[in-house]
This record gives C-alpha cells, sequence and structure tokens, in this order.
C-alpha cells in the first residue's frame, strides 16, 4: 500500500511527526507483527488485517459446467483450518470467492471445494491477488468451458414511469461508531483539532491507530498517561485502522475556519488507505471515484461487525454500492491519478 499526499499543497494527507519521541520507537511490517518500545519496555504489537485474495472462473464438474446455485467454498490450512465462502454458481461459473485468512496464513496451500467435494486445482495465498479467471474442476482434469447462447428475452412492454421528486441527501454526523476489534475509519472534513489526543480522547488504554507509510505503519497507542507513537495527527483522506478494545463512539469537531477548497489527493498505482470526504452522509461509489475513473479496479471496505473485508469493482458489482461517512476505505489503482470528490 501508499500512503496519499495532497494535491495542491494547500493541505496534506497525513502529517508526520517531525521527530520520534525519545521514548518511543517502532518498526511495524506491513500487516504483521512488530515491536515498539514504551518506557523502555518492548511492546509486541500485530498489524492491520492482510488483505484479501478474491477468486472467479468457470465451474465444470466431470466435464460438464455447473448447475446454478452448487456451492463452492476455499480451506486454506495453517496453524487452525479457515474456510471461505461459500458462494453459488451462476450461468456455470463462480465469483467474489473472498479469501481473507490474514497474514497468519500468507504462502499456504488454498484448496477448492464444489459441492462438498475436492476440486483438482489448488493455489497458494498471496495478499490482494486477484484471479477471476481460475476455473475449478471436479473429476478431471482443467478444461475449455462451452458457452451456453443466452435466451433473447421478449420484451415486454411498460407504463411510463410518473417521476418522482429527487430526495435531499442526508447531511454527514460528526459521530463515528467503533466496534471492539478493527475498525478502517476517516473523518470527513479538516478538523478545529487534529491531534491524536483529541480525536480519540473518549478510547481508553491499549487503544490502536494506524496510517500506512510506506511498507510500514505510523501508530498511536493510548497509555495509561495519554497518547504516544509516532501517528500524531489525523486528517481527511486518508483511511486509519483503529483496533478498540471496546465498542465505543467518537465526535470529531470540524475545523471552524472558513469553508475548505474542494479537496484533491494524489493516488500512486497500488493500494491506498483513503477517505470519506463529503457533507452527506453517504454517496455512490461511482459519483464519488468518477474523477479517477478507469483507473481503478477495485476497492474494499472493511466491516468491523464481521471483521471481514468487503469488495466493490468498477461499474457496480461487489458487496455494497455507497461510501459513507465515517468509513475508511482500500482502493486499488491500475494507474496515476487524482481524486477530486
Amino acid at each position: 500500500m501508499a500512503f496519499i499526499n495532497k494535491a495542491g499543497g494547500t493541505r496534506k494527507a497525513f502529517v508526520l511527526a517531525g521527530v520520534l519521541l525519545a521514548s518511543l520507537l517502532f518498526w511495524l511490517p506491513a500487516s504483521g507483527a512488530g515491536t515498539w518500545m514504551a518506557g523502555g519496555e518492548a511492546v509486541s504489537l500485530q498489524g492491520p488485517p492482510a488483505m484479501p485474495a478474491e477468486y472467479g472462473g468457470f465451474v465444470r464438474v466431470r466435464g460438464v459446467l455447473a448447475a446454478d446455485d452448487i456451492l463452492v467454498t476455499a480451506k486454506v490450512e495453517g496453524n487452525a483450518s479457515y474456510t471461505a465462502g461459500p458462494v453459488k454458481t451462476k450461468a456455470g461459473k463462480y465469483s467474489l470467492l473472498v479469501v481473507q485468512p490474514g497474514a497468519a496464513y500468507l504462502g499456504k496451500t488454498v484448496t477448492f471445494y464444489v459441492g462438498g467435494e475436492l476440486a483438482n486445482e489448488t493455489d497458494t495465498y498471496v495478499e490482494g491477488a486477484i484471479k477471476t479467471s481460475f476455473d475449478l474442476t471436479v473429476g478431471v482434469g482443467p478444461g475449455t468451458p462451452t458457452r451456453t447462447p443466452t435466451p433473447i428475452a421478449t420484451p415486454t412492454p411498460s407504463p411510463t414511469p410518473t417521476p418522482s421528486p429527487t430526495p435531499t441527501p442526508e447531511l454527514a454526523s460528526n459521530e463515528i461508531k467503533l466496534l471492539k476489534g478493527w475498525n478502517l475509519i476517516s473523518v470527513r472534513t479538516p478538523l478545529q483539532d487534529p491531534s491524536v489526543g483529541a480525536v480519540f480522547a473518549a478510547l481508553p488504554v491499549e487503544t490502536k491507530v494506524f496510517q500506512k507509510q510506506g511498507e510500514g505503519w505510523l501508530i498511536a497507542k493510548r497509555l495509561e498517561d495519554g497518547w504516544g507513537g509516532t501517528l500524531t495527527q489525523i486528517v481527511d483522506g486518508v483511511g486509519y485502522w483503529v483496533e478498540a478494545v471496546a465498542a465505543a463512539t467518537i465526535t470529531i469537531t470540524p475545523s471552524a475556519g472558513p469553508p475548505p477548497l474542494p479537496p484533491s489527493y494524489s493516488l500512486p498505482v497500488g493500494d491506498s488507505l483513503i477517505g470519506f470526504t463529503s457533507k452527506y452522509a453517504a454517496r455512490p461509489v461511482e459519483d464519488y471515484l468518477k474523477s479517477v475513473s478507469g483507473k481503478w479496479d477495485k476497492m474494499y471496505r472493511f466491516n468491523a461487525a464481521l471483521q471481514a473485508f468487503e469488495p466493490v469493482y468498477p461499474g457496480g458489482a461487489g458487496l455494497f454500492t455507497h461510501m459513507h461517512a465515517g468509513l475508511g476505505y482500500s482502493l486499488h489503482m491500475i494507474a496515476e491519478g487524482t481524486l477530486s470528490p
């Protein structure tokens, strides 16, 4: 993943600490464990969740394309067995089988099951892999599927709809709700006091906040006597991982200055943790990302209730249709672009 810089230089998508605190150092590889020093004592930390892999493709059972509604699952063997799915076949294919067992399973073997039967194909779990032409076969070796022509439906005339008034979009709240465990969040606007201590003042000891920086992380941790770490500021436009020890609600205070100029964020090729910047509570994905249309191929949100990633793709396929205030997102860019929501 990569961090984000605001275009134009008027605001930064994150503010680095000028120097590391003398009593606090950290090293943390992406999606893995690391250590930091607090008061001379080494403390072990576990980084945010590893990005999932996704699979899709044709399914053939003993040489015949699978019927609809056959269940497809995947298993990853590690310290404990992990199962992804099930998803159902449709028109001989399966799709959006999201495998997300966590960093402990990187490099482990992925096996697939079709209707409970072991498929011939296996793979190796790699973080963030997208394999939409990963065909599965049961009972025979891999083969080239025969496409069945789609029958042409006879159009049925429909009555002319009566136009409905356009509803007024709901304005965004200043509250951000956290659940116990991992949460991927953002703030929707510049803040009156962007310091970590002010933004997360209501959160208890042992809470941790992470911001991506290169191949590692900036981190803040709530200690008995306040916050410590290399992450000191919370800004709009960036996604932050929060590891909450209990459910909580934080309330942001927008800046009291003049209304900010429309924001823009420079996005490199690869994964970036972005925020949702808007005065509205929600906007359609395609509308929010229209300035980088054709330059991204997938985006994830994190369902804190399920502790699981949920994808969306250009054109609307996926598990959600709108982006919401208070949430952060992992956006995968296939070309450099400037996001101007």
